[in-house]
């Protein structure tokens, strides 16, 4: 089985990890898998005009461990095309899964992955 960080290298994507909160994903995000530790864990993807990711950027969001409680939630004028059982203002990740966003037009992004 691969590792995490094998997979990472294989497709090009860097690893980061926040052990913060919540935060608003930023230019250094762009193309990186991130790993979240925090217990409870908002990323917001902010408005282009604010952080001005190329249309393509793909990030990968992942809860670290079982206590992460991570959700993705847009800005207003930002819009993310995804689907959710419970929600349909806040992607809510499942533990151990991965979020998966794809930046497809100036405010708009794509997310799939397992969520809840």
């Amino acid at each position: 089985m691969q590792s995490i960080a094998d997979f990472s290298k294989a497709v090009g994507f860097g690893i980061i990890t926040n052990a913060g909160a919540d935060f608003t994903l930023a230019l250094t995000d762009a193309n990186k898998y991130v790993r979240c530790t925090g217990t409870a864990t908002s990323v917001t993807i902010p408005l282009n005009s604010g952080v001005a990711f190329d249309v393509g950027t793909e990030i990968v969001l992942r809860p670290a461990n079982a206590q992460v409680d991570l959700r993705v939630v847009a800005t207003g004028g930002v819009t993310v095309n995804f689907y959710s059982p419970t929600s349909f203002g806040t992607a809510k990740v499942n533990l151990q899964d991965n979020l998966f966003l794809k930046k497809v037009a100036t405010d708009e992004w794509d997310a799939w992955g397992n969520l809840i």
